[in-house]
């Protein structure tokens, strides 16, 4: 018990946890959309909702290219890690 509790209050235990989290969170965002491609290929389910994700997205975007530069940026990287 005093070994965890001297890991639970060392500085270094915190910068791996916030580092370990980081990373998995970025593999996740990575991760997701190709795994909802994968799923589509397997459930009708999936790829409908998949198919109803692309086509607000495109017409967010749409109206999205009538903004501020900011906008339209981010939907044109949305789009490309859907497809």
């Amino acid at each position: 018990m005093q070994e965890f509790l001297d890991n639970i209050t060392s500085i270094s235990w915190w910068f791996g946890v916030v580092v370990v989290g980081i990373f998995t969170s970025l593999i996740s965002f990575s991760l997701a959309p190709k795994i909802e491609v994968w799923l589509s290929h397997i459930s009708r389910r999936s790829r409908e909702k998949s198919e109803k994700k692309k086509t607000r997205l495109g017409d967010s975007c749409t109206k999205a290219s009538k903004q501020p530069i900011g906008t339209a940026v981010t939907c044109s990287i949305h789009k490309h890690l859907i497809s």
